[in-house]
This record gives C-alpha cells, sequence and structure tokens, in this order.
C-alpha cells in the first residue's frame, strides 16, 4: 500500500533508519565471534547466534533499500520542484548543487578579496587611497623619489563588491528558507 511522505518525514525516516541500522549492526558484531568452550549467549533462541546474525544483516538490507528508495524518490522530486530566490528560478537539485559547490568558492574569493583590500589599506606603504575611476582620471606623476609613498589602486566598484556580498549572502538565507519550505510541503510515494 502506498502512502505520501513529504521530504521534510522521508528525511527524518531516513535518519531513524541510520540510527537502527547502526544498532544492529552494533549486535551483529558483539555476537560474530567467540570462544569454542564458551557458550553461545544466544543459544535460547532457535538457531542460536548465527541465526540471529542471518536475521539481523537481513534486516539492515532491508533498510539500506529503504533509504536507497527514500532518497532516490527525494532525488527525483527535487529534480522537478522548481524554487526561485531572487531573480533566478532553477530545480532544488540545482540549488543544493550550487549550495554545496559553488556559493563556497564565492564566499571564499569575496573573503580572500576583502582580506587583500584590507591588509594594503594597512601596509604603511601606501600614504592614500584612490578607487579605480579616481585612478583612471587623475594625472599621475610616474616621477617618484626613493622611499615616497604611493597611492594604492582597488582594481574594482568597492560598492558593487559589498552588493554582490550582500547579496550572496541574502540568496544563501532565502534559499534555506525556501528548500525548508519545499521540504515540509512536497510529498513523495512510498
Amino acid at each position: 500500500m502506498s502512502h505520501e511522505l513529504t521530504i521534510t518525514e522521508a528525511l527524518a525516516k531516513i535518519t531513524t533508519l541510520k540510527k537502527r541500522m547502526a544498532k544492529k549492526e552494533a549486535s551483529v558484531v558483539k555476537f560474530l565471534v567467540r570462544a569454542e568452550d564458551k557458550v553461545d549467549p544466544l543459544a535460547a533462541l532457535e538457531g542460536g547466534s548465527t541465526t540471529f546474525i542471518s536475521k539481523e544483516m537481513s534486516s539492515v538490507t532491508d533498510m539500506q533499500r529503504q533509504v536507497l528508495s527514500l532518497r532516490t524518490k527525494i532525488a527525483s522530486q527535487n529534480m522537478i520542484t522548481q524554487v526561485t530566490v531572487g531573480d533566478k528560478t532553477m530545480c532544488v537539485t540545482e540549488w543544493l548543487i550550487w549550495r554545496r559547490e559553488i556559493a563556497p568558492l564565492r564566499e571564499k574569493l569575496f573573503v580572500d578579496m576583502s582580506r587583500t583590500i584590507d591588509r594594503t589599506r594597512d601596509d604603511r606603504q601606501f600614504a592614500r587611497w584612490r578607487t579605480l575611476e579616481e585612478a583612471l582620471y587623475e594625472k599621475a606623476d610616474k616621477r617618484r623619489t626613493r622611499g615616497e609613498q604611493v597611492a594604492a589602486v582597488v582594481n574594482l566598484d568597492e560598492a558593487a563588491f559589498a552588493s554582490a556580498i550582500e547579496e550572496l549572502e541574502e540568496v544563501l538565507g532565502d534559499l534555506d528558507g525556501q528548500l525548508s519550505l519545499k521540504n515540509a510541503t512536497v510529498t513523495i510515494n512510498i
């Protein structure tokens, strides 16, 4: 008999299945070997430890199949469920890939760029700062005396850069909210 689960419920079921598998696997390991001269601790059960281990392993295999089935159904649903964040619409799978593989690289680049700008600003060899626009329109005297401080030029629009950082943070926050909403409302059949 088939019934529906939300993706949130399916993910919770996967977590529960994994915990149950871990307990069963620990039981299997516990009764896997014993000294020949020791009594089988599960001798009272029909078939003893051998049958117990076989049943537990079969149960673990069944749970693994359930996890695989749930994950596959979630993945299939994520491929067709669209999410819009800001002005971008992608399927859930694409957003998850973007969040896992693209966003961290972009965040790291932004951090590296910010640190480079900050370190250079702290460097005493630069007397003053110019934006790229100021540098392009200002006549720079190419003749300097030894030890004279120079102006540093930031080769990007810092206001736009700050906006890009803020936009990335907003997209990540909005995405988390949208994905939580989809997980709570989109269903799969099991």
